[in-house]
């Protein structure tokens, strides 16, 4: 990506910038957002040994994923996050799985088809299986029983063998949609709207109706479809129903394919998982103030002002943890969170999250960081 500028990033080495430009076109903005910061502080460091902080001087703020983005989208020439082409074992494992659990389900769209023109060819049964394969690979947990997949129609035509028009026959069929609903996704392009590609949502069982994907996926930028045509990977402009046939590579195919599992969503809907996911280690000086405002924000995020004491000792024993090389107390309060914006109809957030805490077992992760003395 050329032109590629972030801010704050004039202190990053090559290797550094290019970890952070991997994070942001794989859509991870949280990750991005954590390595600016480690790289920002390990500066911090090496000029603080230079010349000692005054007291009473904090840290800067790590930028937020939102303008990390915002700034992303502004600069960049193509405006858009980006997938990677799947590979490897986990790959060939996540296909197996996926036809195993389509054939166990007693899925009977066929796998394979044959026609006088074409031979033998892939079949519907075969797009379900590569929608489910693509969430299997990308799942981050075993609850996670459904994934919002988006990818231009004719991709996945290319990928299987197949024509767009077969593709989009086959999403009509009611075996199809028991697995996968799909939604077009339409960008502006000068003073018109265009269809950029199609947003799937996948199960990993059969529904009797499959719901759409989230309205989250649609405020993403998943496409920039005037760099696309310029970088010959999109339809021509002549006509929707048509494509280059240019020879793409496996890579830049595969690019278009975007999975979006439910962490990068939560991150969207809720700011505070953002935060909790860009939490990085504060220096010894600042301790107590990164506390303090985990803890705020928590009592806030929740309504829970009156017990403030507890997200305190929530927060010590996230922080204390981090530093003895565990990040178990954090992980269990970011899924804790997601998996309460999940649960409808929650009279008292703060009682929920709390119950959740202490039932996965937060108090024995507190009182094994206990002894560690973090202030």
């Amino acid at each position: 990506m050329n032109h590629f500028t972030l801010d704050g990033s004039e202190h990053l080495t090559p290797f550094q910038r290019a970890l952070v430009e991997r994070a942001l076109r794989s859509g991870d903005l949280a990750w991005a957002e954590r390595l600016m910061a480690m790289f920002a502080a390990g500066k911090e460091e090496v000029e603080e040994a230079a010349s000692p902080t005054p007291p009473g001087q904090g840290l800067e703020v790590a930028p937020s994923p939102v303008a990390i983005l915002q700034t992303w989208k502004n600069a960049g020439i193509r405006k858009a996050l980006e997938g990677s082409a799947p590979e490897g074992p986990a790959w060939d494992r996540a296909k197996r799985r996926a036809k195993f659990l389509y054939e166990r389900a007693g899925g009977c769209a066929p796998m394979w088809t044959e026609t006088p023109r074409y031979g033998r060819q892939a079949g519907p049964g075969a797009l379900v299986v590569l929608l489910m394969a693509l969430a299997l690979y990308h799942q981050r947990s075993p609850k996670e029983r459904s994934m919002v997949v988006f990818a231009p129609l004719w991709t996945l035509a290319r990928i299987l063998g197949v024509s767009r028009d077969s593709v989009e026959r086959w999403l009509r069929l009611p075996e199809v949609r028991r697995w996968v609903r799909h939604r077009v996704y339409r960008v502006r392009v000068g003073e018109t709207w265009r269809i950029a590609g199609s947003l799937f949502r996948v199960y990993l069982a059969p529904q009797r109706e499959a719901k759409g994907p989230d309205r989250e996926a649609f405020r993403l930028p998943l496409r920039d479809l005037e760099a696309d045509i310029r970088l010959g990977l999109t339809e021509a402009q002549t006509a929707e129903r048509q494509y280059r046939e240019d020879h793409l590579t496996k890579s830049r195919l595969w690019s278009l394919v975007i999975p979006l599992g439910r962490s990068t969503l939560h991150r969207i809907r809720n700011p505070l998982v953002t935060y909790i996911a860009a939490l990085t280690l504060p220096s010894r000086s600042e301790r107590p103030r990164w506390v303090e405002e985990l803890a705020q924000a928590l009592a806030t995020r929740l309504g829970d002002e009156r017990n403030l004491n507890w997200w305190r000792k929530v927060a010590w024993a996230v922080l204390k943890a981090l530093l003895l090389g565990s990040r178990a107390p954090l992980a269990l309060l970011e899924r804790g969170l997601m998996l309460l914006e999940e649960t409808p109809g929650v009279r008292n957030p703060a009682a929920w999250l709390t119950a959740f805490l202490t039932r996965e077992g937060m108090r024995e992760l507190m009182a094994f960081a206990g002894h560690l003395r973090a202030r």
